[in-house]
C-alpha cells in the first residue's frame, strides 16, 4: 500500500481505505472490480464509467454522472457495506 500511497494518492492525509476483491487475483479469471462510484458526504454521488487509465483518460469514451439525492447515496453506501461484511471485498 505505501506505493500506491507514494504514486497514486499524492494528496496528504487523510488517506483513503483501499480495498480489493481477492477473486480478482484468481488464475482462472473472470472477475473483475468494475465499479466506479463516490459517495461525498452521504448526499453527493458519482458514477462514470471513467477508468483511469492512460486508454480511459486519453481514448476511451467515458460517461458520468452526479447525483445530489441522500437516498439515493445511502443505498450505494449499503451495498458497499454489505460487500464488506460478506468478506466479498476486503481491506488491502
Amino acid at each position: 500500500m505505501a506505493l500506491f500511497f507514494q504514486l497514486m494518492w499524492t494528496f496528504g492525509d487523510p488517506k483513503p481505505a483501499v480495498y480489493t476483491d481477492p477473486r480478482t487475483a484468481e488464475p482462472w479469471g473472470g472477475i473483475s472490480m468494475h465499479a466506479k462510484r463516490i459517495v461525498i458526504d452521504h448526499e453527493y454521488t458519482l458514477i462514470t464509467s471513467a477508468n483511469f487509465t492512460s486508454r480511459g483518460q486519453t481514448r476511451n469514451v467515458e460517461a458520468g454522472v452526479a447525483i445530489e439525492d441522500r437516498a439515493f447515496a445511502a443505498s450505494l453506501e449499503r451495498q458497499w457495506l454489505n460487500l464488506v461484511d460478506a468478506v466479498v471485498v476486503v481491506r488491502a
